[in-house]
């Protein structure tokens, strides 16, 4: 329970940071969205390794989620399958077996097409076509069965592909690079004004990170409304009757411009909360 609650704390804080870099502010209903994307990272992500990506996915999902609530389909949703563990199988749902491909495909008709939708760490789509299907015989699974496998293939274009962008990436990348070696660091400037903090971390060889560890304004915005207790409170929370706050200062630290308690340490930190903390202290 203890960790399920840190992950969604985890999930509604790496929503608030999503929204602030694309210039929203948090919403009244952002533990509607958290909620939903931490059940769609249950059921799709990786239970130890899940990320920021997942996330960024999760609520892509959930805003396709709602213009769905308001569009009419062609096809009505079925009902009625359940995957190994029991949950419904509805459109949306990750999928690993013919039998619910064939299930969610059922009320199309020969002239509906098939497009392969991939999405990136920060939830962007793209449309795979044309596209090929393979089937690979003599797939062992885990419990010792064999089967087949189909797999949807991305070819070549027979025409050339215009919407192949790598031409003109790359000009922009030499034209950058040239304004560098000249000494124009205008648009390196701009760009570097509207890339993620965390994205060009990333980008740094892995021992050079540590080096940039410094937390964002943003995830110290975060960070202090999640956890500062006022005097009051805090000794409320911890039940005690002397109002005096002179022992808090081998737990907590305190922050004079918010009038706030703040824990050095706790067991529902995560990591990054931690290395804040650290960091504000």
């Amino acid at each position: 329970m203890a960790q399920m609650k840190e992950k969604r704390m985890s999930v509604m804080n790496l929503l608030i940071i999503l929204m602030s870099n694309i210039g929203m502010d948090t919403p009244a209903n952002i533990e509607e969205i958290t909620d939903f994307v931490l059940d769609d990272i249950n059921e799709t992500a990786d239970p130890v390794e899940w990320h920021s990506g997942d996330v960024a996915i999760g609520f892509r999902r959930w805003i396709e989620a709602q213009v769905n609530e308001n569009v009419r389909t062609p096809m009505s949703e079925p009902t009625g399958m359940k995957d190994p563990k029991g949950k419904q199988i509805t459109l949306g749902s990750t999928l690993r077996t013919v039998k619910e491909l064939r299930y969610l495909m059922a009320g199309l008709n020969d002239q509906d097409q098939i497009c392969v939708e991939t999405c990136d760490e920060d939830g962007d789509v793209e449309d795979l076509f044309p596209m090929s299907l393979d089937v690979i015989e003599g797939i062992e699974l885990t419990d010792g069965t064999t089967v087949r496998e189909v797999r949807f293939c991305q070819r070549p274009n027979a025409e050339p592909d215009t919407r192949d962008k790598t031409e003109l990436i790359d000009a922009v990348i030499k034209q950058l690079m040239d304004d560098y070696y000249h000494g124009d660091e205008t648009c390196w400037v701009e760009l570097l004004e509207h890339i993620p903090y965390e994205t060009l971390k990333q980008s740094l060889p892995e021992e050079m990170r540590k080096e940039f560890n410094v937390p964002t304004p943003e995830e110290i915005k975060v960070f202090k409304a999640e956890w500062g207790q006022v005097d009051d409170e805090i000794n409320s929370n911890l039940e005690l009757e002397d109002d005096s706050t002179d022992y808090l200062v081998d737990d907590y630290f305190w922050i004079e411009t918010e009038k706030k308690w703040y824990p050095k340490s706790s067991l529902m930190y995560t990591k990054r909360e931690q290395e804040i903390a650290d960091f504000l202290r």
